[in-house]
């Protein structure tokens, strides 16, 4: 018979999404405004531009917080089900703001007998061993971690002469908390602030000027303009960051526009880097790269990470220019300019001389002339 092939994991919003509290990290928030209820996860990987680990493990940690609905399926390379996955990934969130004693979840003045049978408890859900053979992706890197914090818990509790003073501190730390918790409960409450109709106001007028953008920027969508439909969709994004609708739809105008050319996903990118939104930026530049097999979009990767202080991928993609076009002594003078930030004289006063020999016009003199100054 047949196996029935199982359906991509499709990650989806939560209905009522609310960012207020949350933190995350840029990239995180990048891989949440591409989510569109209809792409999968492997489609994911390839639309956000992000190292693939990078973006299953944003999802993961969208879905821990609760503001993606993530699925199991066949596509997301975990052999874990729901449950364990959101405990990995909730115990790794919360430990580095926990101490010894609520790592193993014991209390404090917990006898030697108590905490050997606590590590032995947790160990046998968050030893990496336990679940050798199995597909861990991003997991791996967690429950090795969970593990150390473990193991550095039960034997630092183990030993007397430190935990003593630990102890003490502990426990006078929950004392204060617990001073102040009452102070807080006996003191008059505050009388409730009604709101502002002044405040409300401003936020009134973004929501406005950020839906006459979403509209310019689904008439450019549908005038076939894709760039200028996602410059205006962005706009839409920056005054109101937690529609979903607005991001769907910069989505398609991104995927549409970045159909058309790599020089589309160039201009995109520059958009974002004069935003100041660097890792979007980086993710553009990286896909233009990925269209075409031209030189130009390299070089123009190159000069936005040599812009940034990124010099591994400025240096490979200078590198990848010169190698597509290497008789063209603009790519050349990138590169020497990259291998001159990153302190490598040599190889920097190598490609100066190249450049200037394929284009006597070329700046690299000046290169050079900087080399022999700082003789």
């Amino acid at each position: 018979m047949a196996q029935r092939s199982k359906q991509p994991t499709v990650p989806r919003p939560r209905a009522g999404l609310n960012l207020q509290g949350v933190v995350l990290t840029p990239s995180e928030m990048y891989v949440l405004s591409r989510i569109d209820g209809f792409s999968s996860v492997d489609q994911l990987c390839q639309i956000t531009g992000l190292p693939e680990r990078e973006t299953r493990a944003a999802l993961q940690k969208l879905a821990s917080v609760g503001l993606v609905d993530l699925p199991m399926g066949a596509e997301d390379g975990v052999d874990l089900d729901v449950e364990r996955q959101r405990a990995i990934l909730e115990l790794h969130e919360r430990m580095r703001e926990m101490d010894f004693f609520e790592m193993l979840g014991v209390e404090a003045g917990a006898d030697a007998k108590a905490i050997r049978r606590a590590y032995f408890k947790a160990s046998k859900q968050f030893h990496p061993d336990r679940y050798y053979g199995k597909r861990l992706g991003p997991f791996k890197a967690r429950l090795e971690e969970i593990f150390v914090r473990l193991s550095q818990a039960h034997d630092f509790l183990l030993d007397a002469k430190r935990r003593s003073a630990y102890e003490a501190q502990i426990l006078g730390e929950r004392q204060r908390q617990e001073d102040a918790a009452k102070a807080a409960r006996v003191a008059a409450p505050a009388p409730e602030r009604q709101p502002d109709p002044a405040a409300e106001k401003p936020k009134r007028a973004a929501s406005s000027k950020a839906r006459a953008f979403s509209e310019e920027g689904l008439r450019e969508l549908r005038a076939g303009d894709y760039t200028a439909a996602a410059l205006a969709l962005r706009r839409a994004i920056a005054l109101d960051r937690d529609n979903l609708g607005y991001q769907a739809q910069y989505k398609a105008a991104l995927e549409r526009a970045g159909e058309s050319s790599a020089d589309e996903y160039i201009k995109l990118g520059q958009a974002e880097e004069a935003a100041d939104r660097m890792d979007a930026a980086a993710a553009l530049y990286e896909r233009a790269t990925r269209v075409g097999g031209r030189a130009e979009p390299h070089a123009a990767a190159a000069q936005f990470f040599l812009r940034i202080g990124r010099l591994i991928e400025a240096k490979e993609h200078a590198m990848r220019a010169t190698q597509l076009e290497p008789g063209r002594a603009d790519w050349h003078l990138a590169l020497a300019r990259v291998y001159a930030v990153a302190g490598f004289a040599k190889q920097a006063r190598r490609e100066a001389e190249i450049a200037l020999h394929l284009d006597p016009a070329s700046p690299a003199d000046r290169l050079l002339e900087e080399f022999e100054s700082g003789k």
